[in-house]
């Protein structure tokens, strides 16, 4: 059987970009009785962040993964691509799962297809909700596998 490796991620603070978010959107109330919500997104994102294929731990980490992106895809229904237009965007920063780049060497969107097409990119940063779940559907992929 083939495996795949996993791809890294940095961290991003999801709590408070998404209070941001509600209170921008709607009301800076309806953003704090979310705080608690909002915290349980960030630390599921940051055990997704750290999870690591092994033997032992492979079925917690697809149960892991597969209910991080659950909820990406809710909060894609619920907000649509307001999340993604709104002043409190999220940058996520994915490495290539192949060739992983050191930390802080992220790269745009145009620039990193370019560099793609080269085979010198090894990390892409997008501010796009899309992005993460396709980056976590990969790691739910390499996971099963």
């Amino acid at each position: 059987m083939f495996h795949l490796p996993l791809k890294q991620t940095e961290r991003v603070d999801l709590q408070r970009s998404l209070h941001r978010f509600v209170e921008e959107s709607y009301s800076l109330e309806q953003a704090d009785e979310h705080r608690d919500a909002f915290a349980e997104v960030h630390t599921l994102r940051e055990r997704c962040r750290t999870a690591a294929l092994s033997e032992k731990g492979a079925e917690d980490t697809v149960r892991l993964l597969a209910r991080y992106y659950r909820l990406l895809t809710n909060l894609r229904t619920r907000f649509g691509s307001a999340v993604d237009d709104s002043d409190g965007r999220v940058g996520f920063t994915w490495r290539d799962a192949w060739h992983p780049a050191k930390a802080g060497k992220e790269h745009s969107t145009a620039k990193a297809s370019k560099e793609h097409s080269k085979g010198q990119i090894s990390s892409a940063c997008q501010y796009d909700l899309q992005f993460e779940r396709a980056c976590v559907l990969f790691n739910l992929a390499a996971a099963l596998g």
